[in-house]
């Protein structure tokens, strides 16, 4: 199945699922999540299959570990078992979300969006990250000024004491962050029912590969 968007089915099934959100209404319903959810998040995933393997090989790219599943961890479900939205992400093999810096799509009711960003406090890579900042930091905040970046949002949380102040102001203010990444966000629009969606999220992760390069540790093809 080629990628050709979602469909407005999808946004409906996740409208209604947060007012039914119970095991008799999705087992009724099973169906439309697999044709208008499932399906198409698969098919957006191999749409995306050549450029990930192009850019960083380190990535599982088995569609079971890069689309996100339905069901909501039962050790915190706490009487919700099923997700309103979906996402896709890109970890190494072996790595959960919050041990990577990750490339991810996701899409709501509401919005959508894409970027790259580490989800929780990592101190491998958080550490080796800081390292490069103080050998080469001035080549990171160049990466974010390449055109395109000023889609993205930079977003991160930054640690109660300051672990490094003799760096210059702009690399100690990343240096200083225990998360951090890169988030583009929009309504949706006719885009997300299209194959242009594909199209805009390659452009947008080739957009961020410098950047992903350099906070992952990954050589640039010369």
């Amino acid at each position: 199945m080629s990628f050709q968007g979602f469909s407005e089915e999808t946004i409906r099934f996740f409208l209604d699922l947060r007012f039914h959100n119970e095991k008799s209404w999705f087992d009724a319903h099973k169906d439309v999540y697999l044709e208008h959810v499932k399906a198409p998040a698969e098919a957006l995933a191999d749409a995306l299959l050549p450029l990930m393997e192009e850019l960083d090989p380190r990535l599982d790219l088995r569609t079971r570990r890069v689309v996100s599943r339905i069901y909501r961890d039962a050790r915190i479900a706490r009487g919700i078992p099923y997700r309103d939205h979906m996402w896709l992400s890109y970890k190494p093999m072996g790595k959960s979300n919050s041990q990577a810096f990750t490339y991810y799509v996701w899409l709501t009711p509401e919005e959508w969006g894409y970027g790259a960003g580490l989800y929780a406090y990592d101190p491998d890579v958080v550490g080796s990250f800081r390292e490069r900042l103080v050998l080469h930091g001035e080549d990171f905040l160049e990466t974010l000024t390449r055109p395109g970046m000023e889609r993205f949002e930079a977003y991160g949380r930054g640690t109660r004491r300051n672990p490094n102040s003799d760096l210059p102001e702009a690399i100690a203010a990343w240096y200083n962050k225990k998360d951090f990444g890169f988030d583009h966000t929009q309504p949706i629009g006719p885009e997300v029912f299209s194959a242009e969606m594909a199209e805009e999220i390659r452009d947008g992760f080739l957009t961020l590969y410098p950047a992903y390069c350099f906070i992952t540790g990954l050589d640039m093809p010369q």
